[in-house]
């Protein structure tokens, strides 16, 4: 590796440390990126750019404490150090590091020496009292003159969305940026501008999904995102919500949900069947990291004179396992300030019960995939042990996704208060809510008065 003009530069300059680690910080990471990038095509320096995060690291903090994920990171920093000297290393994120080779655009060379760094954490990290910590790691890798010169936020970029396919590759994963991923990430940039204008011409819309009680009341509504662009078909959430998350455009995507939400509560006060109803909001996990949520909240409910109790904010439970501490106190926040709280999603993914315990919430939604899969006796009998935990804990039980009078039988046999899914309605737009509550008031009545839910026609 060639080091460069800008690193012996570097070292005069005193650049900003991390605390903690004795690393450089990200404000250093920005100054040596625009050095070497930025300027005319005879002054700018090749760099290859090495995103690494910590798989596990959160556990440790959950289970460990503070000091023993302080000890984990001290003990990375040094080891990719010792490795590596002559490269620029800082820590980026609470558990992310960069690292930079100056003067080098071959990102074979670059991938060995990712992998060799990724080596370096084989070996357990010893903490106090003599207890050893495993961790692993993912990188991503980009090269800022791959296929063309970068700008610094261009680079930092394409080596986030490197890390974050490796993320679903599993442990000790390199992705190196390339064609494939530049095209993604082009559409990505499409999608994230096109979202912003739907959010100003009014493209997003909040459907509603009735939410239902055992003895057949409707108590609710889960408000589900839908984007309709005027010349084209709808498009999916589970295209443009993954895009969104890999920006800060799902922290405003979450305010406009809350904002949309509260002015159609308000808009029921004056229905005798809707003004008692709730309505339930989807909320991003990045967001539990951002005290702002709550503030978002409070702000809504002055402005709209909505019940705070009428809302409900809900959190995926993969999404929450993500976020915990800082995300069990958002969620105190909110019950704090007369909001509801479910944990959606739940029994799929990272299930934890010890993650309850350290949550204050109100409801519990039974994942569609785990109503879905009740064939088995094994099937049914963990769905219900799930149903029974959140009876245990005093909560409200919602099943998701439900789709056959078979499921709403088992769904009320196993002790869930409500259910949502197809077999009461699809999400409906609020123009469309009369006609859609006429319908299910018939359907509704015939559970009341027979213990049955009739056939209904299915969209």
């Amino acid at each position: 590796m060639t080091a460069g003009p800008f690193t012996e530069k570097a070292t005069d300059l005193r650049l900003d440390r991390d605390r903690l680690t004795g690393l450089y910080n990200r404000s250093a990471l920005v100054e040596l990126l625009e050095e070497c990038l930025d300027g005319d095509a005879e002054s700018r320096i090749p760099i290859l750019a090495i995103l690494m995060d910590l798989d596990g690291f959160k556990e440790v903090n959950r289970t460990l404490g503070y000091r023993a994920g302080d000890l984990v990171l001290t003990h990375v920093a040094r080891r990719l150090s010792e490795y590596e000297p002559e490269a620029f290393i800082s820590r980026v994120g609470a558990d992310e590091f960069m690292i930079v080779m100056v003067g080098e655009e071959d990102e074979q060379r670059g991938a060995q020496l990712a992998y060799q760094c990724l080596q370096t954490l084989d070996d357990p990290i010893a903490i106090d009292g003599g207890r050893r910590v495993e961790i692993s790691g993912r990188m991503g890798l980009a090269a800022s003159s791959n296929p063309s010169w970068l700008s610094p936020t261009e680079l930092l970029r394409r080596v986030d969305l490197a890390l974050y396919e490796a993320r679903d590759l599993g442990p000790n994963e390199l992705v190196v940026f390339d064609q494939r991923l530049h095209d993604s990430y082009m559409r990505q940039l499409q999608i994230e501008a096109d979202l912003r204008d739907a959010m100003a011409d009014n493209s997003l819309e909040l459907h509603l999904q009735p939410i239902v009680s055992a003895s057949g009341g409707l108590t609710g509504f889960e408000g589900l995102l839908r984007w309709q662009p005027g010349d084209g078909p709808s498009i999916s959430p589970g295209v443009f919500i993954p895009v969104a998350e890999q920006s800060d455009l799902i922290l405003e995507i979450d305010e406009w949900v809350v904002s949309r939400g509260a002015d159609i509560l308000r808009s029921w006060a004056e229905d005798d069947v809707l003004k008692s109803c709730t309505l339930s909001l989807n909320v991003s996990g990045r967001h539990l990291e951002h005290r702002g949520l709550t503030e978002l909240i409070d702000r809504e409910v002055d402005r709209t004179g909505i019940s705070p109790g009428q809302l409900v904010i809900e959190v995926r439970q993969d999404d929450l396992a993500a976020s915990l501490p800082e995300g069990a106190e958002t969620l105190r926040a909110l019950r704090y300030s007369g909001v509801q709280v479910a944990i959606a999603s739940f029994g799929v993914g990272r299930s934890s019960l010890g993650d309850l315990a350290q949550l204050e919430f109100d409801r519990l939604k039974i994942s569609r995939s785990v109503v879905s899969q009740l064939d088995s006796p094994e099937d049914r009998s963990i769905a219900s042990v799930l149903v029974s935990l959140g009876r245990d804990l005093n909560l409200e039980v919602v099943a998701e996704g439900l789709e056959s009078w078979d499921q709403f039988s088992w769904a009320a046999d196993a002790g869930c208060t409500h259910g949502q899914g197809y077999l009461f309605a699809r999400a409906t737009a609020p123009a469309d809510l009369p006609a859609m509550l006429a319908d299910l008031d018939v359907s509704l009545a015939g559970i009341r008065t027979t213990g049955r839910m009739p056939v209904l026609q299915q969209a």
